[in-house]
């Protein structure tokens, strides 16, 4: 009994110390969103393939809200900080907050939606976000609602 007892608790901590209660929520699955070169939609291009990116954003989506707080302190591109960004507006106005006052509003980023790839500000980029206007480009639902 007391065996099962400690195997439980271990489960619950691993479970934890991952990021969130689903197994997506890991380094490895993390990786491709953090070090993302552009927002995508999921299908791109001229030929519509799917967005390895946007695969790896949707895989990670039912994590919790640390997890995407890390995202955005460790994520060297602006495209990982916008996913960061996209899902805490969706779930978490005050993190969204802090993290959108602590960035350069003049950073640039480039976002790809099916075949049109444009740069913007980081300025014009919240705006998106706070419109809802990106997510709906993208094909982001809010999975939380």
């Amino acid at each position: 009994m007391k065996a099962l007892f400690l195997c439980l608790i271990f489960v619950a901590f691993s479970v934890h110390a991952e990021g969130g209660r689903d197994p997506a929520c890991n380094d490895r699955t993390f990786s491709p969103v953090k070090k993302a070169a552009r927002v995508e939609s999921r299908l791109v291009g001229a030929s519509g393939k799917i967005s390895p990116v946007f695969h790896a954003y949707r895989n990670v989506s039912a994590c919790n809200k640390e997890f995407f707080i890390k995202l955005s302190k460790e994520s060297s591109t602006n495209a990982g900080k916008t996913y960061a960004l996209i899902w805490l507006f969706d779930n978490d106005k005050e993190s969204y907050e802090t993290i959108k006052t602590s960035m350069d509003k003049n950073g640039k980023v480039h976002i790809q939606a099916g075949c049109a790839l444009n740069t913007y500000s980081m300025e014009d980029v919240f705006k998106k976000i706070e419109s809802g206007e990106l997510q709906a480009q993208l094909g982001i639902k809010n999975e939380r609602q």
